[in-house]
């Protein structure tokens, strides 16, 4: 796909999966940026949970922003559409990306519970259950998005 398709397609898309694409890439670079410094320091054996409590709470309001600013122009772009009501179809793709991401954030839950068993630092037992909570929300994401797509 070049440049000028992939703009056309942008155009056509529905403020809600430009609000799912929004909050996927969102989301991917914030959380990218937070987990890949944390895994480097973890690797270094320098992760401090001090000063990653820090870049978590910085993680969390850059990500806040990020959206916020993101979603308002794509507001103001199409105005009816952001303000349109969900229909059937949208309901259901949501409902069906909601189920994948509530397994995934179940499967996190599992794994820090056996964490904690294992008698692995707080810190880590954190991080484990921040991480299932971000990878359920990018599945949340990515499945809105797959779903948009195919039922478009």
């Amino acid at each position: 796909m070049d440049g000028e398709q992939a703009w056309r397609s942008l155009k056509h898309m529905s403020f809600r999966e430009k609000s799912a694409w929004i909050s996927l890439v969102s989301n991917l670079a914030v959380y990218g940026w937070y987990f890949a410094t944390l895994a480097v320091a973890w690797l270094a054996d320098r992760a401090d949970a001090d000063a990653f409590g820090w870049r978590l709470i910085a993680a969390f309001a850059v990500l806040v922003i990020l959206e916020i600013v993101l979603h308002v122009v794509a507001a103001l772009r199409a105005p009816e559409d952001a303000l349109a009501s969900e229909d059937e179809r949208e309901r259901l793709i949501a409902l069906k990306s909601t189920n994948l991401a509530y397994g995934v954030l179940a499967s996190g839950v599992v794994l820090s519970i056996a964490a904690l068993l294992g008698d692995v630092a707080p810190f880590v037992v954190l991080n484990i259950l921040f991480f299932a909570l971000v990878l359920a929300t990018v599945a949340n994401y990515a499945s809105l998005i797959v779903r948009f797509r195919v039922q478009a």
